[in-house]
């Protein structure tokens, strides 16, 4: 039988209250997920901004109409952080530390970045493509792709 994978988030956006309480923002963003349950949702505190959530989106479009619908139906005032995606980290291993050593592990908050000294590589997301079209657009859409 087949089944049907979870949404999996790829764009992470930061959302901290700006004149709204904390109770009050995190009722209407869990009102907000029960209608979209692509929505991945974590608490976070940041040093600037105080106790908020991380969500993660599909994309950057998803991300601006979700925040928009808190805005219009909540009439919520928020601050949102840049969007950001997640990294894979290759953690280098180094004999004498327990910590991490060797293993991969995934970022999607700047707070969390590793310091190039610990890390052997550092992984972004690539999409692998194909794009179907008429032999008339085929200059046209090249172009796009090598800017």
């Amino acid at each position: 039988m087949m089944s049907i994978e979870p949404a999996k988030p790829m764009v992470f956006a930061g959302v901290y209250p700006s004149t709204w309480e904390l109770k009050e923002l995190k009722a209407a963003l869990e009102k907000l997920c029960l209608n979209d349950n692509s929505v991945s949702l974590h608490k976070e505190t940041s040093l600037a901004l105080g106790q908020g959530w991380r969500l993660g989106f599909l994309g950057v479009l998803h991300m601006e109409v979700f925040t928009q619908r808190l805005e219009q139906e909540f009439n919520a005032q928020v601050v949102v952080t840049a969007p950001s995606v997640p990294y894979k980290i290759k953690m280098k291993y180094e004999k004498n530390s327990k910590r991490l050593a060797g293993q991969e592990i995934l970022v999607s908050n700047p707070s969390e970045w590793e310091e190039k000294s610990v890390v052997s590589v550092y992984e972004e997301p690539m999409v692998l493509g194909t794009i179907i079209s008429p032999a008339e657009y085929l200059s046209p859409i090249l172009d796009i792709c090598n800017d």
